[in-house]
């Protein structure tokens, strides 16, 4: 018999993870995983072909139009990631200005930390990854670009030495955590704002 008194709780997940597992995190673990299966189909057609150079020469070339495709899965699924947590703090920020617009990501943080103090992760690092949404959305994926008359530049660790911007595995699993932590600390200060004013009625 299992002892109920023995179990540890089970945290439940934040809305944003939901929202996050559904719209970003599943989506691009199922186009990897398509990818890789296309990619082992593609390399299994191949006959053998002498002399061995060519055969190298033609698996390379199927590698690296795959590899390209994992690329642009990881770029496209920041610019989710981006896009979400921006809904996010913009929700955050309607609470505490009623009558404003919704902000940018960016300017959205900087507002919620005048509010309640820095959140857990510096606001530099989710605008290196805003930066990183616009250069693929207006500029290719290329990482430098000419907007309203300044340069805007992607920076490392997300430019790879082709001039394009790529995102690795480990730099979008740490940029989701990333978010994730974010938009949860300044849900935490904002129920427990809430909760005050409640209880002072």
């Amino acid at each position: 018999m299992i002892d109920l008194n023995d179990l540890e709780p089970i945290e439940e997940a934040h809305e944003f993870e939901v929202d996050l597992t559904c719209l970003v995190i599943a989506n691009h673990k199922l186009t990897l995983e398509g990818i890789e299966r296309e990619e082992n189909e593609e390399l299994e057609k191949l006959p053998d072909i002498s002399p061995d150079d060519l055969s190298r020469s033609i698996e390379n070339q199927i590698q690296n139009f795959y590899d390209g495709l994992r690329r642009a899965a990881n770029n496209f699924a920041a610019v989710a990631l981006v896009t979400r947590m921006q809904h996010w703090i913009g929700r955050f920020v309607r609470k505490i200005r009623a009558n404003g617009m919704e902000p940018g990501l960016v300017n959205g943080l900087n507002i919620l930390n005048s509010e309640f103090c820095d959140g857990p992760v510096a606001v530099e690092f989710f605008e290196k990854l805003v930066t990183v949404r616009d250069s693929v959305i207006h500029n290719d994926s290329k990482i430098e670009w000419i907007h309203r008359g300044g340069l805007r530049r992607v920076t490392a660790p997300y430019a790879n030495s082709w001039g394009e911007t790529e995102i690795s595995d480990s730099n979008l699993a740490k940029a989701t955590a990333s978010a994730i932590a974010q938009v949860k600390w300044y849900d935490e200060k904002l129920r427990a704002r809430q909760t005050g004013k409640t209880r002072g009625q």
